[in-house]
């Protein structure tokens, strides 16, 4: 089924495990709102946009993602015999086949996610949200309003009276649900989370690392870079919420500078740039 993506708002498969335009990781179903970018990349018609360069970086992450190998499969390479079985949707209700095509856990639920590499898969049953190991039996209740697969520390994210926060595999709640959004752990150990509208990033304690300032925040990526936006800019800041990268304009033009502010793309000093 074709959805909208949340953040670029153009249309993908639900079954994507990241936007292909955006690079906005999936899944796409089950999850709060989470910040449009699409109001901060798209210019009113006619005028000039001062974000449009965020577009360009993300799709320029992506294509270097790519690039390097790094794909975005809808059937992974199974390492365990639960990673083989494949969901689908079937007469409005989501199960599970194997490799073989046979159906290993009959459709049942209003949605089905992957496994995780600890065994469990989101599933919807009454419009709330649980976990099932590969026998298709419940393991974690459903009694979440939104849930996320397990990350590789073996947390997941959750939503519980109007707030979100991370469980481990028994269901027990490790993080305590207070935060207005969040989105799942990186392989670095940090989760983006929301409060007072802005974004940061805290630990698998809960411990705030990086200090809520951005308007928007995501993953880290294996080059331990995460996109953000900040000041109505996109760039990319280290694991310390150090600047890296950021989008900037100089007399009209959009450029690229570094965490200490100089310009690094084009290779032009803001005097050349101005005189153009």
């Amino acid at each position: 089924m074709l959805i909208t993506c949340p953040d670029c708002q153009k249309q993908i498969s639900d079954l994507a495990p990241a936007c292909p335009n955006c690079g906005r990781p999936g899944p796409f179903e089950g999850l709060g709102p989470v910040t449009p970018a699409k109001a901060a990349m798209t210019p009113a018609p006619g005028a000039k946009s001062r974000r449009g360069m965020g577009k360009w970086v993300l799709g320029l992450l992506v294509a270097i993602l790519v690039a390097g190998g790094v794909g975005f499969p809808v059937f992974g390479s199974p390492e365990k015999e639960e990673a083989s079985l494949q969901y689908l949707k079937i007469g409005g209700r989501c199960g599970y086949i194997n490799a073989k095509g046979e159906m290993v856990i009959a459709p049942r639920f209003e949605f089905a996610g992957d496994f995780s590499a600890n065994g469990l898969a989101r599933i919807q049953e009454n419009g709330k949200y649980g976990y099932i190991n590969a026998k298709g039996e419940i393991v974690i209740a459903p009694r979440f309003g939104a849930a996320e697969d397990f990350s590789a520390n073996g947390l997941a994210l959750i939503k519980e009276n109007g707030k979100y926060g991370y469980i481990n595999a028994k269901g027990e709640i490790v993080i305590p649900p207070r935060f207005e959004y969040t989105r799942g752990f990186s392989a670095n150990g940090l989760a983006a989370i929301q409060e007072n509208g802005k974004w940061g990033y805290i630990n698998a304690k809960g411990e705030m690392v990086i200090a809520p300032r951005f308007e928007g925040a995501w993953y880290f990526y294996d080059n331990g870079l995460a996109t953000i936006e900040e000041n109505g800019k996109y760039g990319y800041i280290n694991a310390k919420g150090e600047p890296v990268v950021l989008t900037d304009e100089v007399c009209g033009a959009e450029v690229l500078k570094n965490g200490k502010g100089e310009i690094i793309w084009p290779e032009k000093t803001e005097v050349q740039i101005c005189e153009e």
